[in-house]
């Protein structure tokens, strides 16, 4: 018995030995390396970029093995790892929808349930292709130009579908462009399929039709996906700044309107209330039933007239007296505060203001709201915000101060910058994501711009109404095109040695910023300033 004990014994010593061999045999096989996996040619690791639709997937091995010691999944499904030449091994995934995310994961099979060499890899597959047709319509020619949401592969199907609707094409480094002349009919289509250098492609065939327009300079764009134009739950705070437009387009589109904030008074120093009042447009909108907010400024935006103000609780006390006086007089519902040029070391006295202003405000019966530039970057704090536009407003006492907060998401670009949009889609989502964390989303406005900015190659940069842009871009023999990132449209025009480039916002531009305010939850848009806009955007609202 002792002897077979012992016989038992060695016998399990000596498959111990054998296992512990392979194992380490294992490990040692392994800690030669991974598999590296590329795509399109290119080795990825972890979060890999964009790859096409049909991507080229391999796996170069580690030295001393083969395919078959290698198993994969896709969002685990199983693929078959197919010795390609050498060290090179391949996995046919097949098509994958465009847009669409993936997880692929690499291992050798190993005595065990550990995995041993195993890569985990995700990637995004490019986006769909998108197509604009930026339409521009004078009176002696009516124009369109086709650009890409990637470099295409191939322009020649554009060219040759605006070919076949009689047009007469037009490339260079803008897009492709086709002009007919007036009463000509100004449609084409580009068939599906056409495709991107990234593999990208057009889904489905997309056809742009002018059809009729208005008298006078004219555009607009047509989007292969469009964007939604439903507004539906979000309000439309119109601010007013007087003028003859201004007042024509609060007599036709007022209905349309849930709040109007007409730039009416100015703070001074000393605590007077200095008012710059449109009788007239007051008028209207009491005609309407309009909910009246006048904005609250620090006179002329002078940081010491503010400074002077904060430091007088007496002066402060006096203009929310004179503010109250005047509601109660012309039947205003509340005001917004609109204090700019200020700095970060003045944010403890702009908030202690606030809160004072707010407490007199609403003991009689008026509403409060606030007007701030917004932050660029999530974290609100460092030497960044010490000399940002925003760091005097603390927008978690703000907000909580007031019933509600416009973020004044423009002017990304201005007359000291370099040529850009003036709220392009990307920024406006950056710092409207920024500027709301840990806020109440259904107490913001959105801010957006409804004027151009227009930088020549010689002189000085302006701003101005759609209206005009579009003229200039029309007389100047322009083209109107749409930038996909920034989802905004761009005029360039000009003779040589005189050209122009405008930034602009139409329809479809603020139908974007539209949905970025009706996904984030937010109370709804606060346009700056009536008169100024592409009139499709009174499309967006219906009356009230």
């Amino acid at each position: 018995m002792l002897t077979r004990r012992r016989t038992l014994a060695a016998a399990a010593l000596t498959v111990a030995v054998v296992v512990g061999a392979l194992l380490a045999r294992g490990a040692q096989v392994a800690g030669q390396g991974e598999p590296s996996v590329t795509i399109d040619g290119a080795t990825l690791q972890g979060d890999a970029r964009e790859v096409s639709p049909r991507p080229a997937v391999g796996l170069l091995l580690p030295p001393g093995s083969t395919a078959s010691d290698f198993r994969a999944v896709i969002d685990g499904r199983s693929l078959h790892v197919r010795a390609a030449t050498g060290r090179t091994a391949q996995l046919d995934v097949g098509e994958l929808p465009q847009g669409s995310r993936h997880r692929l994961e690499v291992w050798r099979d190993s005595l065990g349930p550990a995995h041993v060499g195993a890569v985990q890899i995700t990637f995004q597959v490019t986006d769909p292709l998108q197509v604009a047709a930026s339409w521009l319509v004078g009176r002696a020619q009516t124009s369109v130009q086709v650009t890409a949401s990637r470099e295409l592969a191939d322009p020649g199907p554009i060219e040759q579908a605006l070919t076949r609707a009689g047009a007469s094409v037009r490339r260079d480094e803008r897009g492709i462009e086709g002009r007919w002349s007036p009463g000509g009919a100004a449609a084409f289509t580009i068939s599906a399929g056409l495709r991107a250098t990234t593999g990208a492609y057009l889904p489905t065939s997309f056809r742009a039709v002018l059809g009729d327009v208005p008298a006078g300079p004219f555009s607009r764009v047509d989007l292969s996906q469009p964007i939604s134009s439903d507004t539906t739950g979000l309000k439309l705070r119109a601010y007013f700044v007087g003028g003859p437009l201004a007042r024509a387009d609060l007599a036709r589109h007022g209905r349309q309107v849930s709040v109007f904030t007409p730039s009416f008074y100015a703070a001074a120093g000393d605590g007077r209330l200095v008012p710059d009042i449109d009788d007239q447009a007051l008028a209207t909108a009491r005609s309407m039933g309009l909910q009246v907010e006048p904005l609250l400024t620090n006179q002329d935006f002078s940081a010491n007239s503010a400074r002077q103000l904060f430091a007088s609780v007496a002066a402060s006390q006096g203009l929310a007296s004179a503010l109250v006086i005047e509601a109660q007089k012309r039947g205003y519902a509340g005001y917004q505060l609109d204090f700019e040029g200020l700095g970060y070391g003045d944010r403890d006295q702009l908030t202690r203001f606030s809160q004072r202003l707010s407490e007199r405000l609403a003991a009689a019966g008026l509403k409060y709201s606030t007007a701030v530039i917004p932050q660029k970057q999530s974290n609100g704090s460092g030497l960044a915000q010490l000399f940002s536009h925003s760091g005097v407003y603390d927008f978690a006492a703000l907000s909580h101060n007031a019933s509600s907060t416009s973020l004044m998401a423009y002017d990304q670009h201005t007359s000291s910058t370099e040529p850009g949009p003036v709220a392009g889609l990307d920024w406006v989502q950056q710092v409207a994501t920024a500027s709301s964390l840990g806020l109440d989303r259904s107490r913001i406005f959105l801010g957006v711009p409804l004027y151009y900015r227009d930088w020549p190659l010689r002189g000085t940069p302006t701003a101005g109404g759609y209206g005009d842009a579009i003229a200039a871009a029309v007389a100047g023999n322009g083209t109107i095109s749409w930038d996909f990132a920034a989802q905004s449209p761009l005029v360039q025009y000009g003779a040589p040695g005189e050209e122009h480039v405008t930034w602009l916002e139409d329809l479809t531009s603020l139908a974007a910023k539209a949905q970025v305010a009706k996904r984030m939850g937010f109370s709804g848009i606060a346009a700056w300033r009536l008169g100024l806009e592409d009139p499709a955007f009174w499309d967006l609202w219906p009356a009230r």
